[in-house]
């Protein structure tokens, strides 16, 4: 397993660790409680500062962490790639599940690989196009990025008719 693939697989706690976590006073609309707590989060991965979120959309600093480190995962799920792309061990994954930045990664890794061939990787995964295209399209930050790739190789955008 390698690194990127280990860290997908943390749990909040030990992904904590792994980060450089900074409470602060968000700004803007939320009322008083917004602009008097530290409710704010900023996580940073320690071993590579580029990767970092932020969140304050709730109330709650523990929420608002939990918020930061889940697109932490989702950003490196995005920018990290390993070649050859490996299937997931599970099809179904829903965005909610813990496992779904693994998932993620896995997927963005055969695109790549497959040249953003959506077919070839739902043949590879085993399961229908249109399956496949569902999948994609219910992640607005993944079919954008699928559509966004096609285009600068030169294939015509997907377009989901769910």
């Amino acid at each position: 397993m390698d690194e990127r693939d280990i860290i997908l697989s943390f749990d909040d706690e030990k992904l904590s660790s792994a980060c450089n976590i900074e409470f602060f006073k968000a700004t803007g609309p939320g009322g008083q409680k917004r602009n008097k707590t530290s409710s704010a989060v900023r996580v940073t991965l320690k071993n590579n500062e580029k990767y970092t979120a932020v969140d304050c959309t709730e109330r709650s600093q523990h929420q608002n962490r939990a918020n930061a480190l889940l697109k932490l995962r989702r950003q490196i799920a995005f920018n990290e790639r390993k070649s050859p792309g490996v299937a997931p061990s599970h099809v179904e994954c829903s965005m909610n599940h813990s496992s779904y930045p693994m998932w993620l990664a896995s997927i963005v890794d055969l695109l790549t690989d497959m040249q953003f061939d959506h077919k070839a990787v739902a043949q590879a995964i085993g399961i229908s196009t249109t399956s496949f295209l569902k999948k994609l399209h219910r992640d607005p930050e993944l079919w954008s990025l699928v559509n966004k790739k096609r285009q600068e190789l030169g294939l015509p955008i997907l377009v989901c008719k769910s």
